[in-house]
């Protein structure tokens, strides 16, 4: 169009002074806002395609994918995308939390790449991996950097999460669900009654079998489980609670 204009002008003046040269000049504008509408749709095409490879960009180098799970995401947009969405969300997070807590998501966040490449996994459909990547932003998207006032609430992390409720009479019920993320080689679960022991020390008499106990620690924005005795008879195949696990949600209280 910046073409164009030039012409229409020279155009007004030369159709006042020269009515025979008419042909040529409506010949000349014609050509010339071709040739401007020509460039105006190839740079929105340029711009457009730069737009999509941007938003398709995984977070990683392609050049260097070497699992199943890495070669996906950067043959699929919609996984490169969301790839790109939870490295944008973790690493906010990490500022977030800072110290400590940011370390144990590190912990957490490898353990997360680990499950997604294990190479001795059922190789994952494009639907399945995109399932486990939303999965993952979603907890990401959920987790509380700010230090929270005691441990009643929904707690996470990669293995599955912790509930703890305070019934009316002030009894604080306990209880626990986790698996390994990948295959569910084992499964946890325990319920029992929370009791403070100490400023930010709980611990939890487990109801079956009665002789386990957790010990609970709340240090800064994060809940960590400390379990007895070891392999806890609650889990499978060496399975534990026991990690760090961080405030997701409000819906316990």
């Amino acid at each position: 169009m910046m073409l164009a204009l030039p012409a229409l002008r020279r155009a007004s003046g030369l159709l006042r002074t020269a009515g025979g040269r008419t042909v040529e000049i409506v010949k000349e504008v014609s050509m010339s806002l071709r040739i401007g509408w020509s460039l105006l749709g190839a740079a929105s095409g340029l711009l457009a395609s730069v737009a999509t490879a941007s938003a398709a960009s995984p977070s990683f180098d392609c050049s260097k994918a070497s699992s199943r799970s890495e070669k996906m995401i950067c043959a699929n947009p919609q996984l490169a995308t969301l790839d790109q969405q939870i490295s944008v969300r973790f690493q906010a997070l990490l500022a977030e939390l800072g110290g400590p807590a940011a370390e144990r998501l590190r912990q957490d966040q490898k353990w997360f790449i680990a499950e997604r490449d294990d190479p001795e996994a059922v190789a994952p459909t494009v639907r399945y991996l995109a399932d486990t990547l939303r999965y993952r932003l979603k907890f990401l998207n959920a987790v509380r950097p700010s230090v929270p006032a005691g441990i009643v609430g929904t707690w996470r992390n990669l293995a599955g999460a912790i509930v703890i409720r305070r019934s009316p009479s002030g009894t604080l019920n306990f209880e626990a669900n986790a698996a390994e993320p990948t295959t569910g080689r084992w499964v946890c679960e325990a319920q029992g009654r929370a009791k403070q022991a100490a400023q930010s020390t709980w611990n939890v008499v487990i109801d079956d079998p009665d002789t386990a106990s957790i010990a609970l620690m709340l240090e800064g924005p994060l809940l960590t489980v400390t379990e007895s005795p070891m392999p806890p008879e609650y889990c499978g195949l060496n399975g534990s609670l026991s990690g760090a696990y961080f405030p997701v949600a409000d819906e316990a209280r």
